[in-house]
């Protein structure tokens, strides 16, 4: 390693160019890109299969259902609502516990100030 900079794939940070730069935000971008799309797959797939799947004629929608839907429609609607509800519940486990840290903070610089 040489001196003024981490050592990174054999090179310095120092002696990183921006081109090297460039082509990491490449990476980035594309997965991003990726991420978007397959995220888009799935909304769209979740819309027909929620959806536009029961506004077809019976006949039409059992064969539907049956190929390309595998999965009860019952899960279609609960899995996405826990998963909903468990997301909410970290956010309110987090907010809470950074207030009260807060508080405890607060309480402890008042501590410190009386004396």
């Amino acid at each position: 390693m040489r001196e003024g900079g981490t050592e990174e794939e054999g090179r310095t940070t120092s002696t990183m160019g921006a081109a090297d730069g460039l082509l990491y935000r490449d990476r980035r971008r594309t997965r991003g890109y990726a991420l978007m799309a397959g995220v888009g797959a799935l909304y769209v797939y979740f819309t027909l299969w929620i959806v536009a799947v029961p506004l077809l004629e019976q006949d039409a929608a059992e064969r539907l259902d049956a190929l390309a839907f595998p999965v009860d429609r019952w899960f279609g609607i609960a899995v996405p609502t826990l998963a909903g509800v468990a997301m909410a519940a970290l956010v309110a486990v987090t907010l809470g516990c950074v207030i009260l840290r807060e508080a405890c903070a607060r309480k402890e610089e008042a501590a410190k100030r009386r004396g």
